[in-house]
């Protein structure tokens, strides 16, 4: 595996190769993810998006992106998604990731036919704990604020282990949890989910801190519970404000009832979860607990499991599962650069300029910043292609653009 403790890679386009049957691994606002096969990374994940000029554009995308993912690559951390490099082409640009072949969580918990035991879920749970710690308190004079938890941007090894990724909606911020006044932009449209967005996000557009990764992390642990998507009613949005303003939360009635189903260990399990739940989504911000306390009462709890317990539920799960092993599947043979991420698909020909035709990027932001309703992508996974992996609205590309055409 290439070194990535402190740099990012430069890798080109036409040595990782694809299979183009089964080269898509997810899809978003901004692109897709392909899977390729680099000779010495093996099977990684390509983050691709378009590049609207040549090259002075791409340098200086590749500077910025750079700058954003620089305090995740000085210390790695094991709940944490590898970002291997970057790869560019004509006309696009790629960020090389690891491949995780089990998927994302959302995915996983949504499909019910998959036995998922308790000790398992405390063990996600703790791992998403002490992803988003890490993330919260890495850096000398800085903290990272990941800005879009969701389920979706929590990917899975074989083995069920968490890998948080996508830091699109990423803030520095500082050891008050704020950002300063040159980061934050109250007038800028931000992409969000609003299933797992703080209250005081949504209504008040207050600026990025801390305290509303912990509610974000609330709402996840509330689908690690119920396996359902937070808010399965539908809302117009004005009365997902007022029912967040008059503090609503999900439905939780049910929760005695998977208590009575369960042994006493089982129990402990979730009343614990529920307990951590109720004070990360608190309505008062200053109220929630920091991540370091959620990732303790886990912890302190995930010891008191059997380990062979944990390892038998993880291979249950594995079982039930369509995991993706790129190596025994996909012949690739068509390198990366035949692929547009602006139509989508491989071509023969290697990728053209774009001409005044295709849409400027003053309208692909336009497209892509707007924020997500209620109900919008609450499909279960059956409705989905099943190996959809990565959300690919990726909030950096959609600053560096902007500062970039605003000139």
């Amino acid at each position: 595996m290439p070194d990535t403790s402190h740099t990012l890679q430069d890798y080109e386009a036409n040595e990782i190769l694809c299979d183009v049957k089964l080269a898509e691994a997810g899809r978003g606002g901004f692109g897709k993810v392909i899977i390729g096969k680099h000779q010495h990374s093996g099977f990684v994940a390509v983050k691709c998006f378009s590049v609207n000029g040549g090259e002075p554009e791409q340098k200086a995308i590749k500077k910025m992106v750079h700058h954003e993912y620089d305090m995740l690559l000085r210390s790695r951390h094991e709940n944490i998604a590898d970002v291997f490099g970057l790869t560019k082409w004509r006309g696009a640009m790629g960020i090389v990731m690891r491949y995780y072949e089990a998927g994302n969580l959302r995915v996983l918990l949504l499909s019910n036919y998959i036995p998922l035991g308790w000790s398992l879920r405390l063990r996600l749970a703790q791992e998403i704990s002490d992803g988003i710690t890490y993330i919260h308190n890495c850096g000398i004079d800085k903290r990272l604020i990941h800005g879009d938890m969701k389920p979706e941007n929590i990917l899975l090894t074989v083995n069920l282990h968490a890998r948080i990724t996508d830091f699109g909606c990423a803030k520095l911020a500082s050891f008050t949890g704020s950002t300063t006044d040159q980061d934050y932009n109250p007038q800028a449209k931000q992409t969000l989910t609003l299933h797992y967005a703080a209250p005081e996000k949504i209504i008040r557009n207050v600026r990025p801190k801390k305290e509303q990764d912990v509610f974000s992390c609330g709402m996840i642990f509330h689908m690690l519970i119920f396996r359902i998507i937070p808010y399965l009613s539908e809302y117009t949005s004005q009365d997902f404000r007022q029912m967040l303003i008059g503090g609503g939360r999900p439905d939780s009635e049910e929760i005695q009832e998977l208590k009575d189903m369960c042994s006493d260990n089982d129990k402990d399990i979730i009343h614990v979860m529920e307990k951590v739940m109720t004070r990360c989504w608190e309505q008062d911000p200053t109220q929630r607990p920091n991540m370091l306390e959620v990732r303790d009462e886990f912890q302190q709890h995930l010891a008191k499991q059997d380990p062979a317990v944990i390892s038998r539920q993880v291979a249950d799960a594995v079982e039930e599962m369509d995991i993706d092993h790129p190596a025994a599947e996909h012949n690739p043979t068509v390198p990366l650069c035949k692929f547009n991420p602006t139509t989508g698909e491989f071509h023969s020909e290697t990728i053209q300029p774009q001409n005044e035709q295709n849409p400027s990027p003053g309208s692909q932001l336009q497209s892509n910043e707007s924020i997500q309703q209620p109900g919008e992508n609450a499909r279960e996974p059956s409705q989905q292609h099943s190996k959809f992996q990565y959300d690919v609205n990726d909030r950096n590309i959609l600053i560096i653009l902007r500062l970039m055409y605003s000139n």
